[in-house]
């Protein structure tokens, strides 16, 4: 049977309604009543499935709903609503895995068989942090940065090119250290795109997206971006 899927709802005659169904299927739920808590949950335990409340969902801010995207894509997912005549309660499919199914009872199967999972969200936070940014992984003659945001997947670094620097560049491999996080210890990364000072009346810097990412960072940066 499925273990550990998250059920979100709020109002309290659906919620007793949707895991009278649920318990049938002997499955385990973490039951939350926000989506904000489905996503610090997810970044907190393994889980193998995410339902919700379609009218929760509907009413759910855009924002809320944009940053829910890396649950519903990471676990099999659904929405569950009440069929107002005959009072059934129907599934509808979520997210971008295809699962083939039609009914709660089929979707509990397949999460059954699916391996749980910790979902970090990849939305971005705005946290100031000092870092030394390299080229080399023993950081020889590295250059001092600061983190304008950060994500699970990267980020942004406040980046004046010195004119030594020219191995700095789109494509390139980095090495930071952000200052007071992760024990100082050092993060390898890919230049993805750069903005140079003077070309815009944006803050110039580089984007960098993380590469071989532990575990611990992820969980640290996840209680970061906690909502």
């Amino acid at each position: 049977m499925a273990d550990k899927i998250i059920l979100v709802v709020k109002d309290e005659i659906r919620r007793d309604r949707y895991r009278a169904l649920l318990d049938t299927f002997g499955v385990s739920l973490h039951v939350v009543a926000s989506l904000k808590e489905a996503i610090n949950l997810a970044s907190e335990e393994s889980h193998t499935g995410l339902l919700i409340d379609l009218p929760l969902l509907v009413r759910a801010p855009q924002v809320i709903k944009f940053s829910i995207n890396d649950l519903l894509n990471g676990l099999p997912s659904g929405t569950l609503n009440i069929h107002a005549p005959s009072g059934e309660v129907r599934l509808l499919q979520r997210g971008d895995r295809t699962l083939n199914c039609s009914s709660v009872e089929q979707f509990v199967e397949i999460c059954a068989k699916f391996h749980p999972k910790i979902i970090f969200s990849k939305k971005r936070v705005q946290l100031h942090y000092n870092v030394l940014l390299a080229t080399t992984p023993d950081f020889r003659d590295p250059d001092r940065s600061v983190c304008m945001d950060i994500s699970t997947g990267g980020c942004f670094l406040i980046f004046l090119r010195p004119p030594h620097r020219v191995d700095i560049a789109v494509g390139s491999t980095v090495w930071i250290k952000m200052i007071g996080l992760n024990n100082g210890d050092s993060i390898e990364a890919v230049v993805r795109w750069m903005r140079e000072w003077g070309t815009t009346h944006n803050i110039p810097g580089i984007g960098v997206e993380f590469q071989n990412l532990s575990d611990d960072f992820r969980k640290q940066i996840g209680s970061m971006a906690r909502y």
